[in-house]
């Protein structure tokens, strides 16, 4: 006679201490599963409400039979739908279960959620070989009817089976990262280490923090850590998982930390989870070197799997050699309402298909907006005849006129700076503040920044109670040529002088605030006597500012255009009421 089984009965666990409660039950079902992850153990999503506390809503559905726990799926209530528990921090998300039973838990759970109001799910991060995405394909009837996957992302992984060293060795033989260490190499010595003492991982932190902050601001991506509830996470992470599981490497240059990886080994698996590098090493392209060391690291260890998770970024395709999937679930409600939340889904994802149109959409709906707040603000006849004028001025006829001012390092008074901070600055300090002011370093001025760095040219930043007011860019140059002229007009110097060319001014800061400090204090560390600056001649306010620094006006440039090609420049000295003409290379070449 067959042995007759208890219907599976499910309990959602709404609070942090019910989930510790079933701490044990949780890591010995997740060290039954097939395939474990370090992102459905208990410790990681303790970690996740210790950072989050009260803003994150846990709901953990836990199934039990006659035997004690046999399913978990580790859920959130955000906006009045189910998200998984972990996210945005897992990689990858599942159900814990018994696959041959994973089906019956499901349906279970579904059940139990719908009988709590929670019939809305979306869930994010379930790999092809997940527990939850075979129990979904498998389960039948109304629940069954009520799932629709959705492809989010590949997960490039690099196999290592059976010999690591022999899998390893042609991409350590990779000439690109042999040349970008030897490069590195002439800096100075260069050293590879995981950090295993807890408390030099806690003061590494912050500065992998700014690294990685830096980085992807540079790289014009969204930015993690300028947040504290990520930066709560990463720490409660070294106290739950400990440096066993977790793998917090260090690249040093002369013993300073020039690249750092966070990451996780466990099972013989290798994940590359959160690397950073400092962006002043930018071209020299550290993040290459850092990932050779890990494989040295994974072959030494004998590892069976470098995992680069969720992401199909260029750099992992030069080395992974085989490629998973990750999904997105939808647990859509029953009846009318899901039909037509189906019918959205389906329309979301042909959109998605067309992502040219897409792209498209937004850049006019961002115009739209945008014109309608100038309207709204300048009123439509005011905001039109502006427009004209600006239009006549750029395709018919423009006139622009560029006041030069020169300073004596050995004669002009220091400027007081009041309460700011002035300071030259590095690339690392604006990629660092680039959160905090994204309308002015967004990636475009940061590699902008590079290149003239790169040049040695140098900046100075002006800040007030930590808040930047203004970012001067200067050089030595043996002429003067205002971006505004392109190439003609130009100003030639009887001798190479210190050219303050361009400054970059939050939106919310008034350039006048800061600017006479800061030109006194560029004269002051010139390293030539003559410091020269300029600005638009409509600009008197500019030029009051930089007059009170104790320059002189000296030159006067200027252009005129016709329907686009230019008919006149000048470039005229001042000397008191006197002015001599002064031809331009460009222009003595054209008279000739």
């Amino acid at each position: 006679m067959a042995r007759l089984t208890r219907p599976l009965e499910c309990q959602l666990l709404r609070d942090a201490p019910a989930i510790d409660a079933i701490a044990a039950d949780w890591d010995r079902l997740w060290r039954a599963q097939p395939i474990r992850h370090v992102f459905q153990g208990h410790a990681w999503h303790r970690a996740i409400l210790d950072a989050h506390g009260a803003e994150r809503a846990p709901c953990v559905v836990a199934a039990y039979d006659e035997t004690g726990l046999v399913g978990l799926l580790p859920l959130c209530v955000e906006g009045g739908e189910l998200r998984f528990l972990g996210a945005p921090y897992s990689d990858y998300n599942d159900l814990l279960a018994d696959p041959a039973r994973s089906r019956d838990v499901l349906r279970a759970m579904v059940d139990a959620l719908d009988a709590a109001g929670l019939q809305r799910a979306r869930l994010a991060n379930v790999r092809s070989d997940a527990c939850l995405r075979r129990a979904a394909n498998d389960v039948d009837g109304r629940v069954g009817r009520r799932l629709r996957w959705r492809f989010a992302a590949a997960c490039p992984t690099t196999l290592l089976e059976p010999d690591a060293a022999a899998a390893i060795l042609p991409i350590l033989r990779k000439k690109s990262l042999r040349r970008q260490e030897n490069r590195l190499l002439h800096l100075g010595s260069l050293a590879f280490r995981h950090v295993e003492d807890p408390d030099e991982a806690r003061t590494l932190l912050p500065e992998f923090f700014a690294q990685h902050t830096a980085r992807r601001s540079m790289a014009g991506e969204g930015v993690l850590f300028d947040r504290p509830a990520p930066r709560r996470f990463y720490e409660s992470l070294l106290s739950r998982l400990g440096l066993q599981t977790i793998r917090f490497g260090v690249l040093e240059l002369n013993r300073a930390p020039v690249a750092f990886h966070f990451g996780f080994e466990y099972d013989r698996r290798f994940v590359f989870y959160k690397p950073a590098f400092t962006v002043e090493l930018w071209d020299y392209s550290p993040g290459d070197v850092l990932l050779k060391k890990l494989f040295e690291y994974a072959r030494d260890r004998e590892l069976v799997e470098f995992d680069f998770t969720r992401g199909d970024e260029a750099f992992k395709a030069r080395f992974a050699n085989a490629s998973r999937s990750n999904y997105t679930l939808h647990l859509l409600p029953p009846g009318a309402a899901g039909a037509l939340a189906a019918l959205r889904l389906r329309s979301v994802e042909s959109l998605h298909r067309r992502e040219a149109i897409r792209a498209a959409v937004e850049r006019h709906q961002a115009r739209a907006t945008g014109l309608a707040l100038a309207v709204r603000r300048h009123g439509a006849i005011r905001l039109g005849r502006r427009a004209g004028v600006a239009a006549w001025r750029r395709f018919v006829h423009a006139r622009e006129e560029v006041l030069v001012f020169r300073a004596d390092r050995d004669r002009t008074a220091r400027v007081p700076a009041a309460s700011l901070e002035i300071r030259r600055g590095r690339l690392r300090d604006l990629a660092r503040t680039a959160p905090a002011y994204p309308e002015l370093f967004h990636a475009r001025r940061l590699q902008l920044a590079n290149d003239r760095l790169g040049c040695g040219d140098q900046l100075f930043l002006a800040l007030s109670e930590g808040r930047l007011l203004l970012v001067a860019w200067l050089g030595l140059r043996r002429e003067i040529a205002p971006a505004v002229f392109g190439d003609d007009p130009r100003l030639p110097l009887e001798r190479e002088g210190t050219v303050v060319y361009d400054y970059w001014i939050p939106a919310a800061a008034s350039r006048l605030h800061a600017h006479p400090a800061v030109l006194g204090a560029i004269v002051e560390a010139s390293a030539v006597p003559d410091v020269w600056t300029f600005c638009g001649a409509k600009d008197t306010r500019a030029a009051r500012a930089i007059a009170a620094a104790g320059f002189a006006e000296s030159h006067r440039m200027g252009r005129i255009r016709w329907l686009g090609r230019t008919r006149r420049t000048w470039v005229e000295t001042v000397s008191g009421t006197e002015r001599s003409l002064i031809l331009s290379p460009g222009t003595a070449r054209k008279l000739l």
